[in-house]
């Protein structure tokens, strides 16, 4: 039905939004990511008439009632969320089906497709054996990288790693993000300048793994870090 990635996790109603909860019904979780057209990425942060997003949104959205509904001709109940409904952080659903890991710009990075997806997820009446979370090496390559650092126009990813309610991780400060997201109806700079969008997975761990190279990183990008460490503390 158009997805590329599947897996299954238990819903963590850590990550429901308040007030949520019956928007899913059952801990059973299948969750499903669709790729972003690399194109229109490329183009950001103006792509012309076209939304970064609003295709694959519109695509996922269709094609998820239609796995439901295949899911339920099984006699199974489930209910379906679409991307961009707000109820729902996907993200660490994705992780803790073993589909990615959690980058420095604070989107689910795969092997499949870096930073490029977005994701759907399905509640079951099912009792399907969870996916285990999966280690692809993102944490320690973004560590090196964190080109979205350099790149993301708001400076609104944190230079370093914090403990943010539980997580270890970059924190992203959406008052310094949301400025530029609404200016550019979209921005996502911080996914067009990730190596795994431009290179792929394999190319990108392949140098790296080598001698510790990271493809595309300008020169004099570490003095700049060291900068945004030292002075505003961008993601704070």
């Amino acid at each position: 039905q158009g997805f590329a990635l599947c897996g299954v996790t238990r819903v963590d109603r850590r990550f429901i939004a308040d007030g949520q909860d019956d928007a899913f019904p059952y801990d059973t979780a299948l969750v499903l990511g669709m790729e972003m057209d690399a194109a229109l990425l490329d183009e950001m942060p103006s792509p012309g008439d076209k939304l970064v997003d609003f295709e694959v949104y519109v695509e996922a959205g269709k094609r998820v009632f239609d796995v439901a509904n295949f899911i339920r001709r099984q006699g199974y109940r489930c209910v379906a969320r679409i991307p961009f409904d707000g109820q729902v952080k996907y993200p660490p659903h994705a992780v803790m089906a073993g589909l990615a890991e959690l980058g420095a710009n604070g989107v689910a990075l795969t092997p499949q497709f870096g930073p490029r997806q977005r994701w759907c997820m399905i509640s079951v009446e099912a009792e399907l054996a969870p996916d285990p979370p999966a280690d692809f090496g993102f944490a320690d390559y973004c560590e090196a990288c964190r080109l979205c650092v350099y790149g993301c126009p708001g400076r609104a990813i944190s230079a370093e790693r914090i403990w943010w309610r539980g997580v270890y991780k970059h924190k992203v400060n959406t008052a310094h993000c949301w400025p530029y997201f609404v200016k550019f109806e979209g921005c996502a700079i911080c996914l067009k300048v990730c190596p795994f969008h431009r290179f792929g997975y394999e190319a990108c761990m392949a140098a790296y793994r080598a001698d510790g190279t990271i493809l595309g990183r300008p020169k004099g990008i570490d003095r700049f870090l060291a900068r945004q460490k030292e002075g505003a503390g961008a993601g704070k």
